[in-house]
C-alpha cells in the first residue's frame, strides 16, 4: 500500500519522467542517421594440396573493381580485382608448407579487409 503522503510526490515525478523521455526521442529523431559500418570481408581456404593454396574471399559490392592482393607472411602471393560482384578466388604456391597459425592477409585498396589463420 502506498501512504497518503507518497502519491502526492509520485505523480509529479512520473509526469516528468515522461516528459524527459519524449524530449530525448525528439532529438535523436532530428538528425539524419550516420554512415553504417563499413562492409566485412570474409575469406576462406577452398583447398590446401603440399604447396598449392586456393583462397575465395567476398569483399562485398562497396569494393568492386578495387585492387586486391593476397599475402602469405610477408611475401605477396596473388594479386587481382574485385569482380562486379564482390567476390575474388586465387589460387597460388607458397614456397614453404603452411604451418598452423600462419595468416593469409586478404587486403583490398592497400588496406587490410580480412584474415585468415589456416
Amino acid at each position: 500500500m502506498i501512504a497518503r503522503g507518497t502519491s502526492r510526490l509520485l505523480i509529479p515525478a512520473v509526469v516528468v519522467s515522461v516528459f524527459v523521455a519524449a524530449a530525448a526521442g525528439t532529438a535523436r529523431a532530428a538528425y539524419p542517421p550516420g554512415p553504417g559500418p563499413a562492409p566485412k570481408a570474409k575469406c576462406s581456404i577452398s583447398t590446401i594440396v603440399n604447396f598449392r593454396v586456393a583462397v575465395s574471399c567476398n569483399a562485398g559490392k562497396a569494393f568492386a573493381g578495387k585492387p586486391c592482393s593476397l599475402k602469405v607472411r610477408t611475401k605477396i602471393v596473388a594479386r587481382g580485382k574485385v569482380g562486379k560482384d564482390g567476390r575474388y578466388a586465387a589460387r597460388f604456391t607458397v614456397s614453404t608448407l603452411l604451418t598452423r597459425g600462419t595468416k593469409i592477409v586478404f587486403a583490398v585498396g592497400g588496406k587490410t579487409a580480412a584474415t585468415i589463420r589456416v
